[in-house]
């Protein structure tokens, strides 16, 4: 199955627009919806984006309205422990942090701390979500 077919099948099974399913895959809407009707061919970055998206655990995957909002506030604390375990091991490893470096778009951290920090307060949120003009990329470098 090419990626187009794989993507068409994930949409259907999940119920998922393509605006969402475009969001998701973290492309332009117009570029997604070319790709479907075999517009355009996906360049190499564009089959990575795919790629890396259909390689992610099914949980990463689920569509805001599948999940509670408990749910979700659980699967933060999961994943925020989880990263804390992890992160440990670079405290005391010079060449992983230095791979570490190499292979993680550290803007993309920045983000991520910023909007958890931003969370904490609703105010602060409000004023943070109307001037930040960044957005997540997915970690990867370049």
């Amino acid at each position: 199955m090419n990626q187009i077919e794989q993507i068409r099948k994930y949409m259907d099974n999940n119920r998922i627009t393509k605006s969402k399913m475009a969001k998701l895959l973290g492309m332009p809407s117009t570029t997604f919806r070319d790709l479907l009707k075999g517009v355009k061919k996906p360049k190499s970055a564009t089959e990575q984006k795919i790629s890396d998206f259909f390689e992610q655990p099914q949980s990463v995957k689920k569509t805001s309205d599948d999940i509670s909002n408990t749910e979700r506030i659980e699967r933060v604390k999961h994943i925020l422990l989880l990263l804390e375990i992890e992160l440990r091991h670079f405290i005391k490893d010079e060449e992983a942090r230095k791979l570490l470096r190499e292979k993680i778009n550290f803007a993309d951290i920045g983000y991520l701390s910023s909007l958890l920090n931003m969370l904490s307060e609703e105010g602060m949120f409000k004023r943070w979500k109307s001037l930040t003009s960044n957005e997540f990329n997915f970690l990867r470098k370049g």
